[in-house]
């Protein structure tokens, strides 16, 4: 309705400075020497116009609606590079907490094709930290998103940095620990920084932020 308004703002007001224009040629037909003047005014009266219809169209314009679902393989699904587009479908005005993923493999993918039933979550808090949100990866890459109160006392980082470790250099680094060149491990990223696990070998290794590990 707002929209329907505008443009019949902007039709109203073109009416009016044709309405003008033909005033003026009306006043103006006999005096030869007026010519230029008229032709000037024709010009800018049409910018004028034009200006009005773009600040219209421009105005109720709606932005893109966020993604829906991650352009990605499912079969070398990375979540890390994928934040920015999760936190777009998760909502504005949200902080990033943490990710958890299973089934990581050594090159820093996952594989939704595989067995394991892998799984991938973002938790986000809201800016009067109220409530987490909570989005979570389908096997076809597709994204769901859900809501859970914060209990009264629970005290949230001020900033999470969104997680840039390379996730096969932590791979290297657990090898050393026993980890299989070929295995998968579960992964969780949140301000304490990489939490590396292989729960059937007993591997549960810490990295901070830089990749160091601090904690085996």
């Amino acid at each position: 309705m707002t929209q329907n308004n505008d443009w019949d703002d902007a039709l109203e007001q073109m009416r009016q400075v044709e309405k003008q224009l033909q005033e003026q040629v009306e006043q103006q037909q006999k005096p030869k020497g007026n010519k230029g003047v008229l032709l000037i005014g024709l010009v800018v009266a049409v910018a004028i116009v034009g200006g009005i219809i773009f600040m219209v169209m421009s105005s109720n314009s709606e932005p893109p609606p966020p993604p829906t679902v991650i352009e990605q393989d499912p079969t070398e699904f990375d979540p890390q590079i994928s934040l920015e587009t999760v936190q777009r479908f998760a909502g504005e005005n949200l902080r990033f907490l943490s990710l958890t993923m299973t089934q990581v493999r050594p090159d820093g993918t996952i594989d939704f094709s595989a067995g394991g039933n892998p799984t991938v979550e973002y938790t986000f808090v809201t800016g009067n930290d109220s409530e987490f949100v909570i989005v979570s990866v389908a096997p076809d890459l597709t994204m769901s998103r859900r809501t859970q109160s914060l209990t009264a006392g629970t005290t949230l980082p001020l900033r999470v940095e969104p997680p840039s470790c390379d996730i096969p250099q932590l791979w290297q680094l657990a090898k050393t620990y026993n980890a299989p060149n070929n295995g998968v491990a579960d992964i969780n990223y949140d301000t304490s920084g990489y939490n590396f696990v292989i729960g059937s070998l007993e591997i549960d290794l810490q990295f901070n932020g830089e990749c160091i590990l601090i904690r085996d």
